[in-house]
C-alpha cells in the first residue's frame, strides 16, 4: 500500500544492513560493498555519476566538482546542477528487467539552483548488478519530497515494477504523486504517474486518497495486467478533532482503478485512459 508519509515516518527509514533486499533502503556507509563480497562499492557507483566528487568535511556531505546535465522523464526540460552541490541522501533498490538484475541508486543532492519545488534534485541511476558502469541516470524530482515507495518491487511475470514517489504538504493537505516505473532495455521506462490528495481536520468535508497496486492474468501475454486502485474516504479521520468526531458522522468510501496492459508492438505498458476521470475532476474541485 502507497499512503502519503508524514516527515516522521520518512525519518524512520530502514537503515541498508543486507544489500540484497528488493525493498528500498538508505545507505549510511558509501563504502560498504553493493554485495557481500563485492570489490564494489556505493561510492565507486556515485563516482561515475558525479565524476571527481569529493568530501567536504566542513560540509559533512560529498560535493560535487563540476556542472553536472540531467535529462528529467517525461519532461523536455533539463535540471542542470552545479558545482559544489551536496549530495545529501542515498537509497538503493534492485528490480529485475530484461530478464536480469538491476540495482537502482537514488542520490539526493541540495541546491536552491534547481527549477523543481523545494529545489534540490533526486538523480536516479540505474546499474546491470555487479556493474560500475550505470546504464541509465535521470533526475525525478517534482515536488518537495522525493523517495522510493516504500512497497517492494511488485513482479510482473519475470520483472518487476517500482515506485517514486514526489509529495509535500499545505496546511492541511497533502499531495501525493506516484509515478510506476520499469526497467526497459537497461533504462528508467514510466508506465505512469498517478495524483492523490488528502485534506483533513475540516470533519464531513475532509477525505483520504489510498492508492494500491495489484497484478492480474492476461491470458496468453508475457506480462501480466497492472491495476491501479485509489480508495477515496470521505468524512472525519483519526486526526480530527473530537468536536467533530462526537458527530457520529459515518465514513463515505469511492474506489477507482485503471488497468494497464502489455503492449507488444511498443513494448511497454499502456492503460484504457479513463479509469481516474472522475478522481480527477474530484480532486481539481478540492484543491
Amino acid at each position: 500500500m502507497i499512503r502519503w508519509l508524514t516527515t516522521a515516518s520518512m525519518a524512520a527509514a530502514i537503515f541498508l544492513a543486507v544489500p540484497s533486499v528488493s525493498r528500498a533502503q538508505a545507505i549510511t556507509d558509501l563504502n560498504a560493498p553493493v554485495e557481500k563480497g563485492s570489490s564494489l562499492t556505493f561510492i565507486k557507483l556515485v563516482s561515475k555519476i558525479f565524476k571527481g566528487v569529493r568530501d567536504d568535511r566542513a560540509l559533512g556531505n560529498l560535493v560535487t566538482s563540476s556542472d553536472k546535465v540531467f535529462r528529467r522523464i517525461g519532461a523536455k526540460e533539463r535540471t542542470v546542477l552545479p558545482a559544489e552541490t551536496p549530495l545529501t541522501s542515498f537509497h538503493a533498490i534492485r528490480v529485475r528487467g530484461d530478464g536480469r538484475r538491476y540495482l537502482i541508486l537514488m542520490i539526493g543532492a541540495e541546491t536552491g539552483a534547481t527549477d523543481v519545488p523545494g529545489g534540490g534534485a533526486s538523480v536516479v541511476a540505474v546499474f546491470s548488478e555487479g556493474s560500475e558502469e550505470p546504464r541509465d541516470v535521470a533526475e525525478v524530482k517534482t515536488d518537495a519530497f522525493c523517495f522510493f515507495g516504500e512497497a517492494p518491487p511488485l513482479a510482473v511475470g519475470p520483472d518487476d515494477v517500482f515506485t517514486v514517489v514526489n509529495h509535500h504538504f499545505n496546511s492541511n493537505q497533502a499531495y501525493l504523486d506516484t509515478a510506476l516505473y520499469r526497467i526497459q532495455g537497461g533504462r528508467l521506462q514510466l508506465i505512469d504517474s498517478i495524483f492523490t490528495l488528502t485534506v483533513g481536520g475540516i470533519c464531513e468535508k475532509s477525505f483520504e486518497e489510498i492508492l494500491t497496486w495489484r497484478t492480474e492474468q492476461d491470458g496468453g501475454a508475457p506480462y501480466p495486467k497492472i491495476v491501479a486502485s485509489v480508495a477515496l474516504t470521505r468524512g472525519p479521520g483519526k486526526n480530527e478533532s473530537s468536536e467533530c468526531l462526537q458527530r457520529g458522522l459515518k465514513p463515505r468510501r469511492e474506489k477507482f482503478s485503471e488497468t494497464y496492459r502489455w503492449n507488444k508492438a511498443g513494448n511497454h505498458y499502456i492503460s484504457g485512459g479513463q479509469g481516474f476521470e472522475a478522481l480527477e475532476r474530484f480532486n481539481e474541485k478540492n484543491i
